[in-house]
C-alpha cells in the first residue's frame, strides 16, 4: 500500500518538476507546436512507469548462493511461531497494515479515480446518444468544402455530420474514425469561406492527431484527478492545440487575419443565443465560451499572425527527439535514484512497523523481550544486507568487481550480519565454533562439547538444556574427542547424575 503512496509522490514530484520546466519554455512566444509538445511530455510523464528496470545482475541469487535468502517470510515463519495466531507478527512485503491515513489516502484516490472515470464516461455516453438523435447528412457544398480543407492540409477527407443542436464545431468519434460535428444552423450564419475557414480548423485537429491526445490527457487526469499539474498541463495543451490549428488555417487557406477573427467571433456569437450542448472531455472543439484569458491570446494571435515557414522534416525529427530524450532523461533518473532510496525507505517502514508490533506483542506477553530483540535485529540486517546487495550490483555493473568478487563480498557481509546478530555468549561462540569446523580445525562433536561446556559453565541450565548437553557429550565421547571428558565432568556437576 505505501508504494502506491510512494509512486504518487515520485509522480508529483516528476510532473512538477517537468512542468516548471515546460513553462519557462513556452512563457514567451513560442511556435505553438513546439509548446504542443512540451507539455505533451509533462501529461504522457503521468502515465508511464516510474522506474525502468535493466537486468544487470540477479542479485537475488547472489544472496543465496552466500547463505542468506532475501524472502523476508522466512523470517516471518519465525516471528510466527512465537507468537499468538490472532496477533502474529508478520515481516512479509505485503504485509497487513492496520487503518491507517495511508489507507485513507489510497481510498480517496482510487474512490477520486473511479468517480471522474463514472462522470466523463456518463457524459461520452449521453453526448453521442444526443448526437445520434440530432444528426442528420450534410449538403453537397458542404461536403465539398470539407474536401477541400483536407485537401489544402493533405488529410484524407473526414466525415461530416450536422446536428440540429446548438453546439460548437467539433471533432468527435464514429467507431475509431474522427467524424466532424457542425450545427445545422452555423452555415448560413457564414459565408462560404468563413465556413471553410471553420471546417479547416477542426479538419487540422485531425491533421495533428489531437483527438488521439485527448485520450492520453484523460487517462491522465482520471489516474492523476488530484495532481493540479495535469489539469493545467490539459489546459495548456488545448490552448496550444487551438493556436496552431489557427496558424494552420492562416498558413494553408490564407485568409486576412482580421476576417478569420471575426468568422470566429461569428461562430462565438451563434453559441451565446441559446443553450449550448456541452461536449464531454473527449471532443474537440474550435472555439469555447470559457477560458477567457486563452482566448484572448488566440485572437491575438490570430491579428499579429506573422507568416512562418513550417518547420522542416528534420526540425520536427529533432524536437521530437529532445522531447523523448528530455522526457527519458527525467524518467530515467528518478527512477534511478527512486529506486534504491524507495526500496530502502519500504524496508526501514517494514523494520519500524514490525518494531511497533512487537513492542505490542511483548506487552501482551506474547513474546519474549529477547525474542522481540532478535525479530527487530532480523529485520535490521536484512535492510543492511540488502543496501550492501544494491551497492556490490551497482560496482558488478560499472566493471570494479566481478561477479564472483561480488559474491565473497556478501558472504562476508552475511558472515559479518549472523555475527552482530548473535546477542548471547554462546551464539557468539557457536559462530567462531562453526567457522573453526569449517576450516578444519575442530571437529563437529569437538565444537558441541565445548558449547556443552560453556553452557553448563553458565548455571542454572534447565531440564532440556541439561538433556541437550549430555546427549552432546556422549555423542562427543563416542567419537573420541579428547576434551569431551572435561566437558562431560562439568555437565554432570551441574546437572547431576
Amino acid at each position: 500500500m505505501t508504494a502506491l503512496l510512494q509512486f504518487g509522490a515520485m509522480k508529483l514530484l516528476l510532473s512538477v518538476l517537468l512542468a516548471l520546466i515546460a513553462w519557462m519554455a513556452t512563457r514567451r512566444r513560442t511556435r505553438p507546436q513546439v509548446a504542443h509538445s512540451v507539455w505533451l511530455v509533462v501529461v504522457t510523464s503521468m502515465l508511464v512507469p516510474l522506474m525502468i528496470r535493466v537486468p544487470m545482475l540477479d542479485w537475488a541469487s547472489m544472496l543465496s548462493s552466500a547463505g542468506w535468502g532475501t524472502d523476508p517470510a522466512a523470517i516471518a515463519s519465525r516471528v510466527d511461531a512465537l507468537a499468538n495466531a490472532a496477533t502474529r507478527v508478520r515481516l512479509a512485503p505485503m504485509v497487513a497494515m492496520s487503518f491507517t491515513w495511508a489507507l485513507v489516502l489510497i481510498a480517496i484516490w482510487l474512490v477520486g479515480s473511479f468517480v471522474v472515470l463514472v462522470v466523463s464516461v456518463t457524459r461520452v455516453v449521453r453526448f453521442h446518444q444526443a448526437l445520434r438523435r440530432a444528426s442528420r447528412p450534410p449538403s453537397p457544398a458542404e461536403e465539398r468544402l470539407v474536401a477541400l480543407a483536407a485537401g489544402d492540409l493533405r488529410v484524407r477527407t473526414p466525415a461530416l455530420t450536422l446536428v440540429d443542436a446548438t453546439v460548437a464545431p467539433l471533432v468527435w468519434w464514429k467507431g475509431l474514425s474522427p467524424l466532424l460535428v457542425l450545427p445545422a444552423a452555423l452555415p448560413s450564419r457564414l459565408s462560404e469561406e468563413e465556413l471553410r475557414w471553420i471546417l479547416m480548423h477542426e479538419t487540422a485537429h485531425i491533421s495533428r492527431r489531437d483527438h488521439v491526445v485527448r485520450c492520453i490527457e484523460w487517462l491522465a487526469v482520471v489516474a492523476f484527478w488530484w495532481n493540479p499539474v495535469a489539469w493545467i498541463a490539459r489546459r495548456q495543451l488545448h490552448a496550444a492545440e487551438e493556436m496552431h490549428c489557427d496558424e494552420l488555417v492562416l498558413t494553408h487557406a490564407g485568409p486576412e487575419p482580421r476576417s478569420y477573427a471575426r468568422a470566429l467571433v461569428r461562430v462565438l456569437e451563434f453559441l451565446s443565443q441559446s443553450s449550448v450542448l456541452s461536449p464531454p472531455a473527449l471532443a474537440l472543439s474550435a472555439v469555447t465560451s470559457g477560458h477567457t484569458n486563452a482566448l484572448e491570446r488566440r485572437f491575438t494571435m490570430i491579428i499579429e499572425h506573422i507568416p512562418r515557414a513550417r518547420l522542416s522534416f528534420g526540425a520536427r525529427a529533432a524536437l521530437w527527439m529532445l522531447v523523448a530524450l528530455v522526457g527519458s532523461l527525467a524518467l530515467v533518473n528518478v527512477g534511478a535514484s527512486s529506486a534504491g532510496a524507495a526500496s530502502s525507505r519500504s524496508a526501514r517502514d517494514e523494520c519500524d512497523e514490525l518494531a511497533t508490533k512487537v513492542r505490542a506483542a511483548i506487552e501482551s506477553g506474547q513474546l519474549s523481550l529477547e525474542d522481540g530483540k532478535k525479530t527487530i535485529a532480523e529485520c535490521q540486517r536484512r535492510v543492511k544486507l540488502e543496501k550492501a546487495a544494491r551497492e556490490v550490483q551497482q560496482a558488478v555493473a560499472s566493471g570494479e568487481i566481478t561477479e564472483a568478487q561480488a559474491q565473497e563480498k556478501l558472504k562476508a557481509i552475511s558472515e559479518a550480519g549472523e555475527k552482530m546478530n548473535a546477542s548471547t555468549p554462546e551464539e557468539r561462540a557457536a559462530m567462531r565454533l562453526k567457522k573453526q569446523v569449517e576450516a578444519g580445525i575442530i571437529t563437529e562433536e569437538q565444537a558441541k562439547a565445548l558449547l556443552a561446556e560453556m553452557k553448563a559453565a553458565r548455571g542454572n541450565p534447565t531440564a532440556a538444556d541439561c538433556e541437550k548437553m549430555k546427549m552432546e557429550v556422549a555423542a562427543a565421547i563416542k567419537a573420541g574427542s579428547p576434551i569431551a571428558e572435561r566437558a562431560a565432568e562439568k555437565v554432570l556437576k551441574v546437572c547431576g547424575g
